[in-house]
């Protein structure tokens, strides 16, 4: 007998805490209160519920009776709305007077007609009027308390813990009488693409890092060159679950971006993966190739290569040597991009440039045929990323100046204009650039401090004589110093910078670029950029 007993009350237990739900309240509405507030009850069992004598209460100071439900049937996964004169979705009418929050706990209660059954949303804080919750005991977790038109909402219809921090939220589009929305989390992960017989086969991982399953389908879409070669919608994750989709692709791609749009994901950071055929999501940049004298009628553009390692779109600045300057952003890929005024120019005049790496800009920083220097910053222009210059002798009509790396070392040529792709450096070779030619150059005595020289120590053995050019510029491109100007020097020796600029005075703390360029007797050249501390 005392076994049956038990059992019926575990089994009453059971049912009570499976029943009608507090599902979202809106004690604060736009303006005025008076008739616009609501209540909004779900029921979330497998089974109709009559509510006839079912109470409302609020309590501010203690709770007080609000409502009192006529006969009336909560049919299972329905809603029923009470509100006042001014709420068209309510289904009884009733001018509730919630309290608002803001000095102290308030709540709300909705008991059963029999007083067995409770389930209390208290929102705000302190609790200095110890206002009971579904324990019977003072509360002590609320939900948040609400601004101006919006609601307390169920972070899912039904989802109880008995913990009101956990179970509400804000939710600044209010559904009375709707499911509530639904904030969960989707990512994209593991995106991958193999060749497979003519085309490729895309490979990626979509998942919910959330403990809710959203009651919307997903947008997942894959973007080819701006155009959407994929689009499906995908049904409900379950919670802390993933899926993986797979598609043929026949394309010739450089760049990919994949996207999965959810309404009210709660993290839009994770939503989106890009993919390059160059390599892994990512890096450095540096500048790779520039036009600086085009064709009559064409345009001057700018070639950054983006190696692997960066994880995020950024957005980048370029400048030149008379601080003209523009602004623009890079997907977070590998790949050779091609900032440029007019795309469609430009993909006319070079049609092998993948569409996707050309990115337009209102300007260009004006290239001059007389020479001059490109700096590459980060947004605000804090960081120095990369830096370039050239001379008049160094380029020619409708020649690309390319970027050269030899165990380290930068040096530029003239070749083939060749964007969007990976320079080829066996092309036109500039018979006076010797990129051979052995490196016996280093910075001595940085970091310089005050009354201390920086040198340039240089060593050319197969070199008679030498006709050096040498400058120091700040990291915001200004020039500081001219150390050396074209004058005939020995093959060997150094170059002192005493640290000041040329106007006499101290240079500031700082890092900066040192542009070196030498011609021996047989007119060889030799560039190099390199940097000292002024501390």
């Amino acid at each position: 007998m005392k076994l049956r007993a038990t059992l019926l009350f575990i089994i009453i237990c059971s049912v009570l805490a499976a029943s009608v739900k507090i599902n979202e309240i809106c004690y604060n509405p736009q303006g005025a209160d008076f008739g616009k507030e609501w209540i909004e009850l779900y029921n979330p069992t497998n089974r109709d519920i009559e509510l006839t004598g079912w109470l409302i209460f609020s309590g501010g100071s203690q709770y007080s009776l609000d409502y009192v439900f006529p006969y009336y049937v909560l049919r299972a996964g329905r809603f029923v709305v009470v509100g006042g004169d001014e709420v068209p979705q309510a289904h009884f009418n009733y001018n509730f007077r919630f309290q608002n929050g803001g000095d102290a706990t308030d709540g709300v209660r909705l008991i059963s007609q029999d007083g067995n059954y409770t389930d209390t949303v208290v929102y705000d804080f302190p609790n200095s009027n110890n206002l009971i919750d579904d324990s019977g005991q003072p509360a002590t977790t609320f939900a948040p308390n609400t601004p101006d038109g919006c609601s307390l909402a169920r972070i899912m219809d039904g989802h109880d813990t008995n913990v009101c921090s956990q179970d509400f939220i804000v939710e600044s589009s209010p559904t009375p009488g709707m499911p509530n929305h639904v904030y969960a989390d989707y990512s994209l992960s593991e995106a991958v693409m193999n060749p497979m017989g003519a085309g490729w086969q895309l490979s990626v991982r979509i998942s919910n890092n959330s403990m809710l399953s959203p009651s919307r389908n997903a947008l997942f879409k894959v973007f080819h060159e701006d155009e959407a070669i994929v689009s499906e919608e995908i049904e409900p994750i379950a919670p802390r679950s993933f899926i993986i989709k797979e598609y043929y692709l026949e394309i010739d791609w450089q760049v990919l971006w994949l996207n999965i749009e959810l309404e009210g994901d709660i993290n839009p950071d994770n939503n989106t993966v890009y993919l390059s055929a160059e390599g892994e999501p990512g890096g450095g940049l540096v500048i790779n190739e520039i036009m600086p004298m085009p064709l009559p009628r064409r345009q001057e553009w700018v070639e950054i290569y983006s190696r692997p390692g960066r994880n995020q779109s950024q957005t980048y600045t370029l400048k030149d040597a008379s601080q003209n300057s523009v602004s623009f952003t890079l997907p977070p890929v590998a790949g050779y991009f091609v900032i440029c005024k007019d795309k469609d120019m430009l993909l006319e005049d070079y049609p092998f440039c993948p569409p996707g790496n050309v990115i337009k800009v209102p300007r260009i920083p004006s290239l001059n045929d007389d020479g001059d220097e490109l700096f590459l910053y980060n947004e605000d222009g804090t960081e120095l990323i990369d830096f370039m210059a050239y001379t008049r002798d160094m380029i020619a009509r409708d020649k690309a100046l390319l970027r050269f790396e030899n165990d380290g070392e930068v040096i530029w040529k003239k070749g083939d204009a060749n964007p969007g792709k990976p320079n080829d450096y066996q092309d036109d070779i500039d018979p006076n650039f010797d990129p051979e030619q052995t490196e016996r150059m280093k910075i001595v005595g940085s970091p310089a401090s005050e009354y201390e020289q920086i040198g340039i120590s240089y060593a050319f053995e197969e070199a008679e004589e030498l006709k050096i050019s040498c400058s120091v510029f700040d990291l915001k491109g200004h020039k500081v110093r001219t150390l050396a100007n074209g004058e005939t020097h020995p093959n060997r020796g150094i170059i002192y910078w005493d640290g000041k600029n040329s106007n006499g005075k101290r240079a500031a703390r700082g890092l900066y670029i040192i542009l070196w360029e030498s011609k021996s007797g047989k007119e060889k050249l030799y560039r190099r950029q390199l940097s000292a501390v002024i501390r």
